[in-house]
Formats: structure tokens, sequence, C-alpha cells
């Protein structure tokens, strides 16, 4: 009896096997890599996303500091690691509704957060529009008062304020800070 080896057609099995393996291999090398690229879009993403809320802090407090309705409606309060900036400045933000609006930037437990508050004029009941949370993880806040370019040692209310330095340490290292200064003419 003579074996026909031309009647057998198709694939071995080890033949599959080798073909499984490199298939396998080959869809592990191409995930590795897009996992990689993957992991460093997030990390780009999110840097972007802290710059445009640090962006976003800078343009409207500088827009809100040159809006107070007066030099009289800055305030500023530190209370057991709680520090709280507050203003009264005409709305300087087409979206909402009251001619003039409180704001209130507080630094507490790492978080740096802004409630905003609307009132039909100065000396109306304020009514709460919204609280956002602004800035997470913050380290420390330096902050310091001038009037006509000399620092304000001790700040009592309704001490004249015409210009702010802010500086966010968001290490202990103080590697990774923001620094801002504001002024108004009033």
């Amino acid at each position: 009896m003579k074996l026909n080896l031309k009647s057998f057609k198709g694939f071995t099995l080890i033949e599959i096997l080798i073909v499984c393996g490199i298939f396998s291999l080959l869809t592990g090398i191409i995930f590795s890599v897009f996992n990689i690229n993957n992991k460093s879009i997030n990390n780009s993403m999110k840097n972007i996303s802290f710059d445009n809320r640090i962006t976003d802090f800078y343009k409207n407090f500088e827009i809100e500091f040159n809006s107070i309705v007066s030099e009289k409606k800055f305030f500023f309060e530190k209370n057991d690691g709680k520090k709280t900036i507050t203003l009264e400045c005409y709305n300087p933000y087409k979206y909402l509704k009251y001619p003039i609006i409180k704001i209130k930037y507080t630094f507490e437990n790492n978080i740096f957060k802004k409630t905003i508050y609307g009132k039909v004029n100065i000396n109306s009941k304020e009514i709460k529009l919204f609280k956002r949370t602004l800035l997470k993880n913050i380290y420390q806040i330096n902050m310091s008062f001038f009037y006509n370019n000399s620092e304000i040692k001790s700040y009592f209310s309704n001490t004249m304020i015409n210009k702010i330095k802010l500086k966010f340490i968001f290490d202990k290292n103080r590697k990774n800070t923001f620094s801002f200064t504001f002024k108004n003419t009033y």
C-alpha cells in the first residue's frame, strides 16, 4: 500500500499553533504601544486641563478685581488655616443677571474654591448663585497686599488695596509654583 501525500489538503496542527503564537505576539506588541501612548496622552490632557484652570482663574480674578465697586469692597480673612478673599464688583459676566456680584475665593484643606452671590444693589441681600472648585492639591497659597506699591503688613477690613500678589505652591519642594500679580487703579 502506497501513501499518496498529495491527497492531504490544509494545515497541520503545528503550523496552526505557530501562526497563532506569532499573531498573539504581534497583538501584544501593538497593544502595548497603544497603551503606552494612551497613558502619555492622558497625562498630557491632565496637564492641559490644569493649565486651563490656572489660566481661567487668572483671567477671571483680574476682571473681577478691576470691576470692584469701591476700594472698600475688598476683604481678606484668615482663620485656622482657612484663607478667604471676598470682593464685591460690578457684574462683568453676561450670563449672570445681577448688576452686582459678591465673590468669595476660599482656600481650605488644599482646595481653592469660588462662590458667587448675586445682588440687586450694593445694600441688598445676597443670593448664592453657585460654588465651584477651582484648584485641588495645593500645598500652600501666599498672599501679599499692596496700596500704592507699599506692602500692607497687617490687614484690617476696609484697608485700601490696589495690588495683590498670589503664589500657588503645589508641592513641598516648591518646584511647582505659579505667581500672579493683580493691579487695580480704581
